[in-house]
């Protein structure tokens, strides 16, 4: 006998099977501290009926960030093909963004046995504005399946015309150089 299969409109519009509430405390509280310490502070605040692992808070945090990073890199995109449509009247006033700096870094996973294990290498950077704070961005080097857009996405959220001058200030490292390369004619 052969059963219909059953669907729900709930598992539709929550693909994440959690609350966005309880999502946006998991993600928030993973951006300050570990995993670990999420779980820990999560599990003493909040009255769960099941138990929270690093690992979910691993893997809720890597499907939001895909989800927000494939949605900007579809918005950078159109921002870009705007742009370069724009007529010379439309162009609108210079973003107030005047320097990007950026800079690499390396960093060590906790729970490796030997001291040259667990190494890996982060791009940080930060828009300098006229008057208000600047935005940053970061990413792990090796990991980063598409520099490029991430770089060049970067000013075009902030404003930054195609064709509008930023300075770009950094150490000048091997990694960072070719990081800059995302940023075209600008960097």
């Amino acid at each position: 006998m052969a059963y219909a299969p059953t669907f729900s409109p709930v598992a539709r519009c929550l693909p994440e099977r959690i609350s966005p509430e309880l999502q946006y405390l998991e993600v928030k509280f993973a951006a300050l501290m570990s995993y670990g310490l999420t779980v820990n502070v999560l599990q003493e605040i909040l009255p769960l009926d099941h138990v929270l692992a690093a690992s979910s808070i691993r893997r809720q945090v890597t499907a939001l960030s895909r989800r927000l990073e494939a949605d900007q890199a579809t918005d950078g995109r159109q921002q870009g093909e705007i742009a370069a449509g724009t007529r010379l009247q439309d162009v609108p006033e210079p973003s107030p963004v005047r320097a990007v700096g950026i800079d690499g870094g390396y960093l060590r996973m906790a729970g490796h046995g030997r001291r040259q294990d667990g190494w890996f290498e982060v791009i940080v950077g930060k828009s300098m504005r006229d008057q208000e704070a600047g935005h940053t961005f970061a990413y792990v080097h090796k990991l980063e399946h598409r520099p490029a857009d991430r770089m060049s996405n970067f000013p075009l959220g902030e404003g930054v015309q195609p064709d509008q001058p930023v300075t770009f200030l950094s150490d000048g490292g091997d990694t960072v150089r070719f990081a800059q390369l995302g940023f075209g004619d600008r960097g």
